[in-house]
């Protein structure tokens, strides 16, 4: 018997009612090398492990390696609501669906569409601006203030 691991990017289509989805073996995981095409508004890589035994092969379980990246704008559930002020009838659904289901932030995809972020999930502009960041040699530190020494004070 011999495991088999594969590596996956899934594409994202936009649908009429639901996304629909393909997938594409791939060499290595790297966004960049991604090009999304006509009506594709964003993809995520999963490995795929099989088992081969006597020439045949079976499927096992799959793995995903990264959360989704999108071609769009995040918006926060701030913007969307100054978004809502101006034009209550197209961002009422929306509005709705993210206090409903407390979502935090979503892309508006390049076709207009609407997609939660979720954790791990960016936008492919956020992805490149990281790398910049990271080849910059830069760090986001989050410092969190010593709660002792506020008592002190």
């Amino acid at each position: 018997m011999e495991k088999i691991v594969k590596k996956y990017v899934e594409i994202m289509r936009g649908g009429v009612l639901y996304p629909e989805y393909d997938e594409e073996e791939v060499e290595e995981v790297d966004p960049l090398k991604i090009e999304l095409k006509e009506g594709q508004i964003g993809f995520k890589f999963f490995e795929a492990y099989s088992i081969m035994d006597e020439g045949v092969e079976y499927e096992g379980p799959t793995k995903d390696l990264t959360g989704w990246y999108y071609d769009g704008k995040r918006l926060s559930f701030d913007d969307v609501l100054k978004r809502y002020e101006k034009d209550p009838d197209r961002y009422d659904i929306l509005v709705r669906n993210m206090r409903g289901n407390q979502i935090d932030s979503v892309c508006e995809t390049r076709y207009g569409t609407f997609r939660p972020l979720e954790d791990g999930d960016m936008t492919i502009e956020e992805y490149r601006e990281s790398l910049e960041m990271k080849n910059a040699g830069t760090i986001k530190v989050k410092s969190k203030t010593n709660s002792k020494n506020n008592l002190s004070k």
